[in-house]
């Protein structure tokens, strides 16, 4: 197992994420002089590179990361629904060529709990649902959603546009706000089908900055 699922922040620091000049991935706390790194907004084997560079220098990088209530560290998640939503934006649906064969898809999304998720929290409105239509073999890492073969943003009533797609196996991914799901989906020569989709809240998450260690899972407590 990577030692990343081991990291533990010792030393929590006050200063705002929010207050710090940079990017999603680098910031620069001015109270400290020195970069912080939000590792969640990398992939795992970015993370790594970023602790070994540093530890080939002697230093330690301060680091800001997205923990799970389970106490998993999210990694990718948030650039990952960036690429998704920005796909919805520049990509349009696909030229079909229509003298073959092909089927009608049309996505029909809610919300889990509406018209109020299970926890009462307020949902995100409508329109502005983005489908995506993706290959049936995942791309490489950390360009999950980077070549949808189709896009879309849903209607007033959560509705996408009817697409018609050649008859294959395909992924999709819907997703809105935090609010996701996904699935796979088989298209037939002349279907016309409607897949129903059920949104899910965000991953109930916490964010931790500042000095950090590894925490060894198998070690004995001490009695101290």
């Amino acid at each position: 197992m990577s030692r990343l699922a081991h990291l533990a922040i010792r030393s929590p620091c006050s200063k705002e994420w929010a207050a710090m000049d940079g990017s999603d991935r680098e910031r620069f706390c001015v109270s400290c002089e020195k970069s912080v790194y939000d590792i969640s907004q990398m992939a795992p084997c970015e993370a790594e590179k970023l602790f070994v560079e540093h530890e080939a220098r002697g230093e330690r990088p301060c680091i800001r990361l997205v923990r799970r209530v389970d106490g998993s560290i999210v990694f990718g998640l948030a650039a990952s629904t960036m690429l998704a939503l920005s796909a919805c934006g520049v990509h349009k649906p696909a030229p079909v060529d229509l003298a073959t064969p092909t089927g009608m898809v049309t996505f029909s999304a809610r919300y889990s709990g509406a018209p109020g998720d299970l926890h009462g929290n307020a949902l995100p409105g409508w329109p502005g649902i983005c489908f995506l239509i993706l290959p049936p073999v995942p791309s490489p890492e950390g360009a999950v959603f980077a070549s949808p073969i189709t896009a879309m943003y849903s209607d007033v009533a959560g509705r996408s546009n009817p697409v018609l797609l050649a008859p294959a196996s395909y992924r999709w991914w819907a997703g809105h706000e935090g609010w996701s799901a996904n699935g796979t989906l088989t298209v037939e020569s002349g279907d016309a089908q409607q897949v129903e989709v059920l949104l899910n809240p965000p991953d109930e998450v916490n964010a931790e900055m500042g000095d950090w260690d590894y925490v060894d899972p198998c070690a004995t407590p001490s009695t101290k």
